[in-house]
């Protein structure tokens, strides 16, 4: 039990941490908030959802003192005859979840703001099962408003608003997720959220936001020891500066990592392989080929594709036939998922700098007819053009490569330093 003292420290921090009002919807969504079920769901059982909705949002708009008489005395009644009209038979599950609702108009200042969040979450649940996502959006806006207290609710709604395209609107709810998470000191949700907004704002290019996001991340993440989360963001943060040309930063953060990682991470044949890159877009075309190599014999999943891609084009720019081959061949055994498209690029990348005319044109063929069937008619450049980008590239590289040799040894050593650490730790997590 907290001392009076530990009580008013705790309303003064609550205090000083005002939790902004989130966006429901998008600045350019037509109608009031909900009208997405309607649009989603023609029929009798989109009206009562929609019903539904706006009720419990009008319920979490008033405090709970100033609840008493929100509705008519027989809402309640109109509204269990409306479910059992409107819900078939086949949807018990979505009936008794609405029904679960309806304390917010029969007792609305007595309705317990958990139970009616979880009633919501559970028919967000069956919306993004039916295929129905602004459905499930909706009511998880709706839980989150219900418990106002929730930051991971929050924190969902956030990612959830990001994936539809609305980066203000998930913006608000990330800012919502780190205020309630800073109030109760719930961790986790604080540094995911700023790890989540920093993403975002790198993917649009606004790199002294996103920098700003993934530094108050790692902080709170160290003082807290949550190590995993701690690794996450300093490999983002080293992405991030190697994008931003930030060459010392980069190093920095990637350095910052392997302090953090154990050689039996699984994360570290994705960090070296991103090092990787980095060093062979700096110019440095051994060093990403020595990084890539070892990680490429390690890297599984959906990180595969990339990882052979990368090598085929590090293999290539060095010389190296029989690792071109290699990363070529376990590509065409091994991926076709994610980034596919992509990779064989990297490929016909490598395959243009060996001289190889008919294994560029036959990667960059499969490039293209993989971005056409993931994409549609928006698919990535046609065969030839994509040949005629990357001897432009390739030309572009050769002034990237010069340049990275006119740096002397101790510009030189911090590179040198970490790519034999690169290594070892590889070498480490493979037993030798």
């Amino acid at each position: 039990m907290p001392s009076v003292k530990e009580q008013e420290a705790n309303e003064d921090e609550i205090r000083r941490w005002r939790i902004p009002p989130p966006l429901l919807r998008d600045a350019d969504s037509p109608g009031p908030e909900g009208l997405s079920i309607l649009e989603e769901i023609r029929s009798e059982v989109g009206v009562i959802l929609w019903k539904s909705l706006r009720s419990v949002l009008l319920w979490a708009e008033f405090e709970p003192d100033e609840r008493k008489g929100l509705f008519d005395s027989d809402a309640p009644q109109r509204r269990r005859q409306e479910i059992e009209r409107s819900i078939p038979a086949a949807k018990a599950d979505l009936k008794g979840d609405l029904t679960a609702l309806i304390p917010a108009v029969e007792r609305p200042d007595e309705a317990d703001g958990d139970a009616l969040a979880a009633a919501c979450g559970r028919i967000a649940t069956w919306a993004e099962s039916s295929g129905t996502p602004l459905t499930a959006l909706e009511f998880l806006q709706a839980a989150s408003l219900c418990a106002p207290r929730n930051a991971r609710l929050a924190l969902e709604i956030g990612y959830a608003v990001r994936e539809l395209g609305q980066p203000a609107r998930a913006e608000s709810w990330f800012q919502r997720a780190l205020g309630l998470a800073r109030q109760v000191k719930d961790w986790e949700p604080y540094v995911l959220a700023y790890l989540a907004h920093g993403r975002m704002m790198m993917e649009r290019g606004a790199y002294p936001a996103a920098r700003q996001s993934y530094i108050k991340a790692v902080r709170r993440a160290g003082r807290q020891n949550m190590r995993n989360m701690e690794v996450e963001v300093l490999h983002d943060l080293f992405l991030l500066e190697s994008r931003a040309g930030n060459t010392g930063r980069a190093l920095s953060s990637a350095r910052e990592a392997l302090d953090v990682l154990t050689p039996d991470d699984d994360r570290v044949p994705e960090m070296a392989r991103d090092m990787g890159i980095f060093w062979f877009q700096t110019g440095q075309f051994q060093h990403g080929f020595s990084v890539l190599r070892e990680a490429a014999r390690r890297v599984q999943g959906d990180e595969r594709g990339r990882t052979l891609g990368a090598l085929a084009r590090a293999a290539g720019q060095v010389g190296d036939r029989d690792a071109f081959d290699w990363a070529r061949k376990e590509l065409d055994r091994w991926w076709d998922g994610p980034g596919a498209p992509e990779a064989w690029a990297d490929v016909a990348r490598g395959a243009t700098a060996l001289d190889l005319k008919q294994v560029a044109k036959e990667a960059a063929a499969r490039a293209e007819s993989g971005a056409q069937a993931r994409d549609g008619d928006a698919g990535e450049l046609a065969a030839d053009l994509l040949l005629d980008t990357i001897k432009t590239e390739l030309k572009a590289l050769e002034a990237v490569e010069a340049q990275a040799q006119l740096l002397d040894t101790e510009q030189q050593r911090p590179h040198d330093e970490l790519v034999q650490r690169v290594l070892s730790t590889l070498g480490d997590r493979s037993g030798g």
